[in-house]
């Protein structure tokens, strides 16, 4: 279900939001979030380059 990262970010934001105010929190968990995300994404990105034509530069995005 959860992953080692997702595991860590939300002990990292229970502890700050014992220890800090629960503002804080909330942005850092946020921040955190982010940071999942496009690490996510760009795991998942894969981009390749296909020569029908030397002349020419297809890319194709999956």
């Amino acid at each position: 279900m959860f992953n080692t990262e997702s595991a860590s970010f939300l002990v990292t934001t229970f502890l700050l939001t014992v220890l800090t105010d629960l503002v804080t929190a909330v942005e850092a968990g946020l921040v955190l979030a982010v940071f999942l995300f496009v690490k996510r994404m760009s795991d998942m990105l894969n981009v390749a380059k296909v020569l029908p034509d030397p002349q020419i530069a297809v890319f194709t995005v999956k």
